[in-house]
């Protein structure tokens, strides 16, 4: 149940604040996955092409917020990854490639593992033309 300054009515306004996180301080995937899929699109993704020589660096850190979800159950369930998950990764993609298509700049086969039952993001850039190679 949502109540006016959080997502649930046990939530003190200081909790909400936290669970709504930043890019230094995001939402917990396991406890809050749609809220961190958020965080992580607005303040990480839109991050991603901005310079190619930053490209790298915010490369690792999406892919270390990915792996924050491996032990998360509504990721993974019984060694599965589960329908939310399932949803979420491919989210997660799709927003990476928009961004790239965007990007003023060709880059490098960048490649993102989600879990091992799910197919990973391999994309690349060469002359201005984005390159999907495989996606969730």
């Amino acid at each position: 149940m949502l109540c006016s300054y959080g997502r649930f009515p046990d939530e003190t306004p200081k909790d909400a604040a936290k669970a709504r996180g930043d890019r230094h301080n995001p939402p917990l995937p396991g406890i809050y996955p749609e809220l961190w899929l958020e965080v992580l699109s607005r303040e990480r993704i839109s991050d991603l092409f901005r310079t190619l020589p930053g490209l790298a660096g915010h490369w690792t850190t999406v892919q270390n917020e990915i792996n924050s979800t491996h032990k998360a159950a509504f990721f993974v369930l019984n060694g599965a990854t589960t329908q939310l998950g399932r949803t979420i990764y491919r989210a997660i993609a799709n927003a990476i490639i928009n961004a790239a298509d965007d990007a003023g700049f060709d880059f490098p086969l960048q490649t993102l593992v989600f879990a091992p039952d799910v197919a990973r993001l391999k994309i690349h850039r060469t002359n201005g033309h984005l390159e999907v190679e495989s996606r969730p």
